[in-house]
């Protein structure tokens, strides 16, 4: 590979490769419980937008049409 040519990385391995490693440089006793997290399906991408852009709009529009009046407090 060639970052492994540039000496960016010291080693080539595969996914095994690096859980190992880990296992390793953390001291871990035992098996290891690995936990992968499933990549956002296109959907999950689409609805997590629309909802930001959606929460945004609604905000924006509560700061900048707000109905409140602020008024210098009476004293007598």
């Amino acid at each position: 590979s060639e970052s492994f040519n540039l000496k960016l990385i010291d080693e080539l391995g595969n996914y095994q490769d690096a859980i190992n490693k880990a296992v390793e440089l953390g001291q871990i006793k035992g098996k290891p419980t690995i936990i992968d997290f499933k990549r956002p399906t296109f959907f999950d991408t689409f609805l997590f937008n629309i909802i930001s852009d959606l929460k945004k709009m609604i905000l924006s529009d509560i700061y900048f049409n707000s109905q409140f009046q602020f008024e210098e407090p009476i004293i007598k």
